[in-house]
């Protein structure tokens, strides 16, 4: 196979490069020439150095330029599988609508004329379980739900989605989508590293019982459904749910971190009223103070406010991978014990976790 990918030298994207090079596969990899906005944001998670090392062939551009993009299309002589994973994530929505559109809906647009003509077995588009929005009945959500994305990020991924679905009913070009829920593992460095340390220390607040479900997906599952996708036939114009093999619940995930890290975790239970105002009053004072707990650093939102709340006393960030197992023989390689574990020893590693 001959991929060309976007978002390699991303969290998700490195390791889908990995597995494809580990593969003997030959890769090629969109980066950006000017990567200062990338390096600001924090959103590399390896070096375009490391991609070199492993054999990748680097192209330079900007999903912004479509001139840019068929350019590069033109003088590549072929390409088996577009894997399109580069876009602008959820946890910088402070940029706004303008970046979001651009980077996330014009950009994949960009692409998609970009390779509209050239003779391409598949165009794989990384969406997310934002695109459809939050599960209104508690009930896990299917590729048949109906859409409602919350946010700037989840409505620009569902109109990328539109877009997509479109180019293959108007021109043929077989593709198809994959939504990604909550991820971790090894490169993760935005936010994980914090919770993992909050409960290395013995206690995590939660509200509520803890008993509500949600997906917790490790990387390495993802790119194993990637990697399906990729030699699936007769998908084209399919949307698929790749998750863990099931949901959990967030007691059962912190207990699991707990024990991989050998702490006694006490997890302490806030009454909704209590978190509530709290997180009000977090709020209010993230407009003044730009500083942890009222702005995290990476992503300058604040660390508890009433989305938190919300997300972790409803089921409403599930999903069911019945159809990529059965479509797809998508069957997840690790458990959550397994992904715990590589994650934790990485973090130790590279000295994200305190002694």
């Amino acid at each position: 196979m001959k991929a060309f990918v976007t978002g390699g030298t991303g969290f998700i994207g490195s390791h889908l490069v990995d597995r494809l090079v580990k593969e003997g596969h030959e890769v090629i990899c969109l980066v950006k020439k000017n990567r200062k906005d990338l390096k600001k944001l924090g959103t590399e998670a390896v070096e375009v150095s490391y991609l070199k090392k492993v054999g990748v062939e680097i192209v330079y551009g900007d999903l912004r330029s479509k001139k840019s993009l068929i350019k590069i299309a033109n003088r590549i002589k072929s390409v088996d599988v577009v894997f399109h994973l580069a876009a602008l994530a959820r946890a910088y929505e402070y940029l706004g609508v303008k970046d979001y559109f651009l980077t996330n809906v014009e950009g994949t647009r960009n692409l998609l004329e970009a390779f509209k003509k050239k003779r391409i077995e598949k165009f794989i588009y990384i969406s997310s379980i934002e695109a459809v929005g939050k599960s209104k009945t508690g009930k896990p959500l299917t590729e048949e739900s109906p859409c409602n994305p919350v946010g700037i990020y989840g409505r620009t991924k569902r109109l990328a989605e539109l877009l997509t679905l479109e180019y293959y009913k108007k021109y043929g070009m077989p593709n198809c989508i994959l939504r990604f829920p909550m991820t971790y593992g090894p490169r993760s460095t935005l936010l994980w590293p914090r919770l993992f340390n909050l409960v290395r220390k013995g206690f995590y607040p939660i509200v509520g019982s803890g008993e509500t479900k949600f997906e917790f997906c490790f990387v390495g599952n993802e790119v194993e459904g990637m990697m399906k996708a990729a030699k699936a036939d007769n998908i084209s114009g399919e949307i698929f749910f790749i998750s863990d093999e099931r949901s959990y619940k967030i007691k059962e995930v912190l207990e699991a971190i707990a024990k991989e890290m050998n702490v006694d975790l006490k997890i302490i239970h806030l009454p909704y009223t209590l978190a509530y105002l709290l997180a009000i009053n977090i709020e209010g004072l993230s407009k003044i103070f730009k500083f942890y707990p009222f702005a995290v650093p990476e992503t300058g939102r604040p660390a508890f406010s009433r989305r938190t709340i919300d997300w972790t006393t409803k089921d409403s960030w599930i999903c069911d991978i019945s159809k990529a197992k059965r479509v797809l023989k998508y069957k997840p390689p690790f458990s959550l014990r397994e992904g715990l574990r590589i994650t934790i020893n990485w973090f130790r590693e590279i000295g994200l976790l305190g002694d």
